[in-house]
């Protein structure tokens, strides 16, 4: 025991010790801060009426949608510069994937974000599930030309670095689990190439937590209350009515921390490979924590893994990959909820009536979900605005009245109208 304890004293005063336990440092206060996320919280804080305020749902990275719903908003002229003086627009997420010119439809928000305040303006743009899925490496909407706007010159230099690295992290994890190695090495190396387009490492670096656009994303909310209107992408389900939208967005804040905080733990632990994908994340984490069970099973002490305390690192292992229950991720949560547009009339209006009391507020902007009309639509007696229609289009509020702006005319929306029904069939991810 006392030579353990010397060994122990030794490791923490080495370089490598040091950074580990910085490291688990990092991670338990991370964890700390999380408290059950369905319990409640304290009551809703109003914002102050921005008065006219323009909303713009799902965009998935169609630069024109976005431009022509601005430009007939009055928001931006020809030259893509704000004249919107001091109104408000919010975009409610979902402005990444699928759409080819994602990274211009984030510099044009993010120039914005910065030009509006000069003329009295603000620009609120909101973090959509698809955000959060390229944060975490859930990459699957990603087009190759949405890679190939993110390639510089050396793409191809880069790409075939990135693949060193992936096979020389292959060969270690066979050799870890005493497995063979590869006998086809050409073909896994053309599997990996197809998957892994031109620009696939530069989009990962420019939306990690160092890159300029993973630095922008990682600080967006994921709802607003301008007014009387609460703005998030999906929902707020009757289970997390108790939570205001301050709890809400310091919630998804801590997730997203504490996922970068694991997958640099991963990391550096070798367990995955620099450019990981989600699903090569997750299946590492899982084969790694199965290891470290099976030698516990079997009464094997692993006292460290690469330096780190093998308690430890099972901790770590598990609590990634229980991130399915977190509030970012849930299906029930702000970022994925569809009950607003599938609920029945008769269902929804009483839960959107409680929650909306409970947080203080008298209607709800959302996406999300595109309905059959392709219109804009209004659901439980005026309570909920179903924005994302797939076409330029934009709702807007001003002194208590709705509109609806599309390319063919302007729709003055009625609270009390009947409801639009929403078409199941295309709802997207």
């Amino acid at each position: 025991m006392v030579r353990l304890r010397t060994r122990w004293k030794s490791w923490k005063r080495s370089p490598r010790g040091a950074t580990v336990l910085r490291v688990g440092y990092v991670f338990f206060v991370i964890v700390a801060l999380f408290v059950p996320v369905w319990s409640a919280a304290s009551p809703a804080g109003g914002a102050d009426d921005s008065g006219r305020i323009v909303a713009v749902g799902d965009v998935h990275g169609n630069l024109d949608q976005l431009t022509t719903a601005l430009r007939l908003s009055g928001l931006i002229d020809d030259s893509h510069v704000w004249i919107g003086g001091d109104a408000t627009f919010v975009l409610t997420g979902d402005f990444t994937d699928r759409g080819p010119r994602v990274r211009e439809v984030m510099d044009l928000l993010m120039r914005l974000e910065t030009e509006a305040p000069r003329h009295g303006g603000r620009v609120v743009v909101l973090f959509g599930n698809h955000e959060m899925m390229n944060l975490i490496g859930d990459l699957r909407y990603v087009t190759e030309r949405i890679y190939a706007d993110f390639a510089g010159t050396n793409a191809a230099k880069r790409r075939d670095h990135a693949y060193k690295q992936y096979a020389s992290w292959l060969q270690a994890q066979a050799r870890l689990f005493g497995e063979p190695l590869p006998a086809d090495w050409r073909e896994i190396e053309l599997e990996w190439m197809e998957a892994h387009p031109l620009g696939y490492v530069e989009y990962v670096e420019a939306m990690g937590v160092k890159g300029r656009y993973g630095k922008w994303l990682r600080r967006l909310p994921v709802a607003a209350q301008i007014g009387d209107c609460i703005f998030l992408h999906a929902g707020i389900h009757p289970n997390l009515r108790d939570l205001n939208v301050d709890e809400i967005n310091r919630r998804v804040d801590r997730e997203r921390k504490a996922f970068d905080s694991w997958r640099e733990i991963l990391f550096g632990q070798r367990m995955i490979s620099p450019y990981a994908s989600l699903g090569e994340t997750i299946a590492a984490a899982t084969r790694h924590l199965e290891r470290l069970s099976e030698a516990a099973r079997r009464g094997r002490t692993v006292s460290t893994f690469h330096g780190l305390p093998a308690d430890h690192l099972a901790q770590v292992l598990s609590a990634f990959l229980g991130m399915g229950d977190w509030l970012s991720m849930h299906p029930d949560g702000p970022l994925w909820f569809r009950g607003f547009a599938t609920w029945s009339e008769e269902e929804g209006t009483p839960q959107v009536a409680a929650t909306l009391e409970s947080l203080g507020a008298r209607h709800f902007v959302v996406s999300h979900t595109v309905l059959s009309e392709g219109e804009i639509g209004v659901r439980f007696d005026g309570r909920v605005f179903l924005i994302d229609t797939d076409l330029p289009s934009a709702l807007v509020i001003e002194e208590g009245r709705f509109r609806a702006v599309y390319s063919h005319g302007v729709r003055e929306l009625s609270v009390g109208e009947p409801a639009v029904r929403p078409m199941v069939e295309v709802i997207r991810r």
